[in-house]
C-alpha cells in the first residue's frame, strides 16, 4: 500500500468553475515522479446534480461528494503504480475505451496487461506494435469491425495529467524489429521540448521552430552511438502540428522544387545546415512529416521506401 497525504485547495483561478478545487497529494514511495503532485479536481453537472473527477494517467474516478477525492486519488495511484512507479506513457485506443500503463526501467519499456503477458523491449515502438497485435488478436482491438489504433501520452509528473506529443521522431524498418519512435514533448517551463532516447531525457531549446531539426540530429547521433542507427536521415520528424510546422518553415529556404514520389507530391525546403527537407502534408489529420536527406536524391530515396512501408501508391 502507498502512503498518501492528500489535502484539497480551493481553486481561485479562472478555471474554478471547472476546476474547483486543486489536490495536494504527497507520496514518497515513488522511484520515478513526486513526491509532490498538484491534480486538478473536476466538476461536471447533469441538471442539478454535481459530480467531482480526478485523473490519474489516464485512469478516472468520480464522486457526488468532495470528501471522497482523497479515497479516489489514492485508488487511482495504486491501480497504476507498478514497482514504485508511475507510468512513463500511456496508449490508448479510444473507440475500444482502452487505456493501458507504460513504464520504463533502466533501459527497457514495459506494458502489463490485466491478466496476461508482460510486454518489454528497448524500443517503445515495439512494444505498441506487439501490443496491439495482442488486443487485435483476443478481440480487444478489431473486434465489430473497429480499426483501432494505439495513441501515445506522456504523463506530466507534476498533475499525472496526459499531455499530447508535439511530434514524433520515428524509424521504420520493413526488414527487422528495431523500430524507433519517440513521442516529443514541450516542458512544462516552457523553454525545452524533449525525447527519451537511449536512456535518458534529450532536449533541444525552443527557438523559432528551428528546436525540431536540432533535437533531430541530437537523437540521431545517440542512437548511433548506440548502434541502433546507421543514416541519421532514416530518423524523420513526424507528424508536426501547423503551427511548429509554420514556425520552422520560416527558417528554411524554399527551394521552389517538388517531387513526386507514389503520386505524392513532396515541397522541397534546405535548412541552413544544408540538410535537404522533403514536406508530406497529412493535410487529413492537419499534420506535417518530414522527409531528410543529404541532398533531394536522398529526399527521394526515404520518402519512397517510407511509401512502400505503408502501401501508398501500390
Amino acid at each position: 500500500m502507498l502512503d498518501i497525504t492528500t489535502t484539497l485547495e480551493q481553486n481561485n483561478g479562472a478555471d474554478r468553475l471547472s476546476i474547483p478545487f486543486i489536490a495536494h497529494v504527497e507520496c514518497n514511495q515513488l522511484v520515478n515522479r513526486g513526491p509532490h503532485f498538484q491534480i486538478p479536481v473536476r466538476a461536471s453537472y447533469t441538471g442539478m446534480k454535481k459530480t467531482y473527477s480526478v485523473e490519474v494517467s489516464g485512469f478516472r474516478l468520480t464522486t457526488e461528494h468532495v470528501n471522497n477525492v482523497p479515497t479516489l486519488i489514492e485508488r487511482l495511484m495504486e491501480g497504476v503504480t507498478r514497482l514504485g512507479r508511475i507510468p512513463h506513457y500511456v496508449f490508448i485506443a479510444r473507440d475500444a475505451g482502452v487505456v493501458y500503463p507504460v513504464y520504463t526501467i533502466d533501459d527497457e519499456v514495459l506494458a502489463p496487461t490485466p491478466y496476461g503477458p508482460l510486454f518489454q523491449h528497448i524500443e517503445l515502438a515495439v512494444v505498441r506494435k506487439r501490443l496491439g497485435d495482442y488486443l487485435h488478436d483476443i478481440k480487444v482491438l478489431g473486434a465489430k469491425g473497429r480499426t483501432d489504433k494505439f495513441h501515445v501520452r506522456g504523463v506530466d509528473r507534476h498533475t499525472l495529467q496526459l499531455v499530447r506529443p508535439i511530434f514524433y521522431l520515428k524509424k521504420r524498418d520493413v526488414t527487422k524489429e528495431d523500430d524507433f519512435w519517440a513521442p516529443v514533448f514541450r516542458s512544462k517551463e516552457g523553454g525545452h521540448i524533449y525525447a527519451y532516447a537511449a536512456s535518458d531525457r534529450r532536449e533541444a531549446v525552443i527557438d523559432s521552430g528551428k528546436e525540431v531539426l536540432v533535437l533531430h540530429n541530437l537523437v540521431a547521433n545517440v542512437l548511433k552511438d548506440d548502434g541502433r542507427l546507421t543514416n541519421k536521415f532514416d530518423l524523420r520528424p513526424d507528424r508536426l502540428f501547423a503551427e511548429m510546422w509554420e514556425q520552422l518553415k520560416a527558417t528554411l529556404i524554399d527551394n521552389g522544387d517538388e517531387l513526386t514520389v507514389s503520386g505524392v507530391s513532396i515541397p522541397i525546403y534546405t535548412a541552413a545546415d544544408g540538410v535537404t527537407i522533403g514536406l508530406e502534408a497529412r493535410l487529413d489529420e492537419e499534420r506535417y512529416s518530414l522527409f531528410l536527406g543529404g541532398d533531394i536524391d536522398g529526399v527521394r530515396e526515404q520518402a519512397a521506401a517510407d511509401f512502400a512501408r505503408r502501401g501508398i501508391g501500390v
